[in-house]
């Protein structure tokens, strides 16, 4: 016959088996960005635009104490702080929430999202994605500076048990950040003359993060679009014959 602390322990043992089994799924997250809706107008540049991978310049800084959220009594939980985080399979927001790795390769991905969106503004005559040097009149250069990603999972000093808590309302992370920095320029091919240039950065913070509730860990794309939002007007601004 059981006692009755030995039924609660396997109880408590049962849950959490649960919850982190529950959370290793083949639910994967994508890139997937939609550009602005196209402009019908006449070409304000007739030339074409190639757009080529970003060079990527990001740190090289990557931290992953996550599963120092295990031990108990010696840390309140375990941290994320990356430079590169497609490096890794597993990421806190999305351990939590019962989704998998990422899909994401952010010199190409955000390189062609930038030609899409270029394309659909018709600032040129065509504008497109390529890993060819050689093409095109006009170059689309970028720069990838940070694509940040950084949180804390909190275990309460309890290490496994702590989840417990998050399912009577405790937050399960706080400060989850990404953050996006490109450099973008547009020079001329053969002579290199740099028509345009300047560097944008997004950010995407929440405070807290509940099991129920988990915010995102890959905002990317919406911070990309962002930066499009006022890169677009910059490059025409630029392009337009000065008074």
């Amino acid at each position: 016959m059981k006692t009755k602390k030995e039924i609660v322990g396997v109880c408590v043992l049962f849950f959490v088996l649960l919850l982190f089994t529950g959370c290793a799924t083949d639910i994967r997250i994508t890139w997937i960005y939609t550009p602005s809706p196209v402009v019908q107008r006449q070409p304000l540049l007739n030339k074409t635009v190639a757009v080529l991978p970003f060079e990527d310049v990001r740190g090289n800084n990557n931290t992953n104490a996550m599963p120092l959220y295990t031990l108990p009594v010696i840390l309140p939980g375990g941290w994320q702080d990356m430079d590169k985080p497609e490096a890794f399979s597993t990421h806190i927001c999305d351990f939590v929430a019962g989704r998998g790795g990422w899909t994401f390769r952010p010199d190409e991905d955000i390189a062609k999202a930038v030609a899409q969106e270029l394309a659909n503004s018709h600032l040129f005559k065509d504008a497109f994605f390529t890993f060819r040097e050689s093409e095109g009149e006009l170059q689309l250069r970028g720069k990838i500076l940070s694509t940040h990603y950084g949180t804390f999972m909190c275990s309460y000093f309890a290490g496994v048990f702590g989840p417990i808590l998050w399912i009577f309302g405790f937050p399960a992370v706080y400060s989850v950040n990404n953050d996006l920095e490109l450099e973008l320029s547009l020079v001329e091919v053969g002579t290199a003359n740099c028509l345009w240039r300047n560097t944008y950065r997004e950010e995407y913070n929440v405070g807290v993060g509940w099991l129920y509730a988990m915010p995102s860990g890959f905002e990317y794309p919406a911070l990309l679009k962002n930066i499009m939002l006022k890169a677009l007007p910059d490059i025409e601004q630029a392009l337009r014959p000065k008074p």
